[in-house]
């Protein structure tokens, strides 16, 4: 089995290594990887428009914090979804709106249950953020780990 496995380089911690290890990996079991690095504004291009081929690295955040990236991650049609699947679009109409709090944790077990047996993507790691510390500047990191810079201040 021949595959073209596309990466960035230097957009995500040790993402050339990850793409190099996993290529290694493949290999083992027969499977030949062409490896192919691209800057992270190409790379992003080509995965918008759908031109990454299946194998290929992609980071994503939860500003959220619950339920909502799964829409944005498995809604079909998407800007940054390949995967296309009725069932899984009929449980994210289904039990993404649900607000009352029992009921939605049961709905969104049932969608992580679905998108599980379908493996639409192998999720390999949890990259969390490191930071920098000064005592000039007033700031405190964000749980949903987005960095806002006009949240940021002179210490003083």
């Amino acid at each position: 089995m021949n595959i073209t496995f596309h990466a960035c380089q230097d957009r995500y911690l040790k993402d050339k290594e990850f793409a190099q290890a996993i290529a290694a990996q493949l290999s083992e079991i027969g499977v030949n990887v062409t490896l192919k690095f691209h800057e992270w504004g190409t790379y992003l291009q080509m995965v918008k428009s759908d031109k990454a081929g299946d194998m290929h690295i992609m980071g994503r955040s939860d500003r959220e914090l619950e339920g909502g990236i799964m829409y944005a991650w498995f809604k079909s049609g998407s800007v940054w979804v390949a995967f296309n699947d009725a069932e899984v679009d009929d449980a994210l109409a289904k039990y993404i709106p649900i607000l009352e709090p029992e009921q939605r944790k049961e709905g969104l077990y049932t969608l992580q249950k679905i998108i599980h047996e379908k493996a639409p993507w192998i999720f390999l790691w949890q990259q969390h953020d490191l930071y920098g510390v000064s005592n000039r500047i007033k700031w405190e990191p964000r749980a949903d780990e987005q960095f806002y810079i006009f949240e940021a201040d002179i210490a003083k």
